[in-house]
């Protein structure tokens, strides 16, 4: 399987000859670092979109998407009303529920009800300070942020996120392969617990970012799930100012520290990687 990071919560996977995409954001403003030099243009082959939730930085591309790529949406209820809003056909999107299977021949995907993360006052008021600085918030004007809240329907996807879900995708190659993607790392043990006793996913993709104790929240779904690999993202510096870049290092350090044996891959941006997922 070959796996492509387009920042933020945006993967694409390619496998048995099919492409699919989840949490697809790629219209960074021009202050976004790293840079990503891939566009919606070069995902038009896509056959699926997942959305974990609504918010512009996992869904705001997706109606775009679509439209090139005649690609399927599988989403909660909110996301889905919204992007009928934004023209989307209603028959390519199907509203997903907690524990909702769909087999799609070269892979099984299950989705699962998780919960965003809680930011905590220091990440609040470290984005709110960002945002008042007078060169932020010129920049940020420019940039069209402004714009992108202020459009509506398009303002749904900064506040409401609607059902947050978890993607669980079983290769059909590969051994069966399982790999495990959480667009916010808000989940509670209770879903922990649930997704544990399916098995230990092979990949488990992490976000690293809406928290100043990111990595250790991290590291404990990773203690918890017991991956081969974990890959994080979300942690670049994806919609400045409201947006900063995370130290991906203190949650190596945080995963070393666990009891379990996981290989953490920090994977280019824009660039498709082969995983080895064949197990031995």
């Amino acid at each position: 399987m070959n796996i492509t990071w387009y920042g933020t919560a945006g993967f694409g996977f390619e496998a048995g000859g099919r492409r699919w995409l989840v949490d697809p954001y790629l219209s960074r403003n021009r202050a976004a670092r790293p840079v990503l030099d891939v566009g919606v243009a070069d995902v038009s082959e896509a056959g699926e979109v997942f959305l974990s939730h609504g918010h512009f930085d996992h869904a705001y591309d997706v109606p775009q998407i679509v439209r090139r790529s005649g690609a399927t949406v599988y989403c909660s209820r909110r996301p889905a009303r919204t992007l009928r809003r934004l023209g989307v056909d209603a028959a390519r999107i199907v509203v997903a529920r907690d524990g909702d299977t769909f087999d799609l021949g070269t892979y099984r995907a299950r989705c699962f009800n998780s919960t965003h993360v809680r930011p905590d006052l220091a990440t609040i008021v470290g984005a709110l300070m960002r945002v008042l600085d007078a060169r932020c918030t010129i920049r940020m004007t420019l940039s069209g942020l402004l714009p992108l809240a202020l459009a509506w329907p398009r303002r749904t996807l900064v506040v409401r996120p609607g059902q947050v879900l978890a993607w669980r995708f079983t290769l059909a190659e590969d051994g069966g392969c399982v790999v495990q993607h959480f667009g916010s790392a808000g989940c509670t043990g209770d879903e922990l617990a649930r997704l544990g006793r399916l098995g230990a996913p092979d990949v488990l993709l992490v976000p690293l970012q809406g928290h100043r104790h990111i990595h250790c929240i991290a590291a404990h779904i990773v203690e918890r799930l017991k991956p081969r690999i974990a890959i994080p993202h979300h942690h670049d510096d994806f919609c400045p100012p409201i947006s900063q870049r995370v130290d991906v290092g203190p949650f190596i350090k945080a995963v070393k520290a666990t009891s379990q044996r996981v290989w953490v891959i920090e994977l280019p941006m824009g660039k498709a990687v082969a995983l080895p997922l064949a197990r031995g």
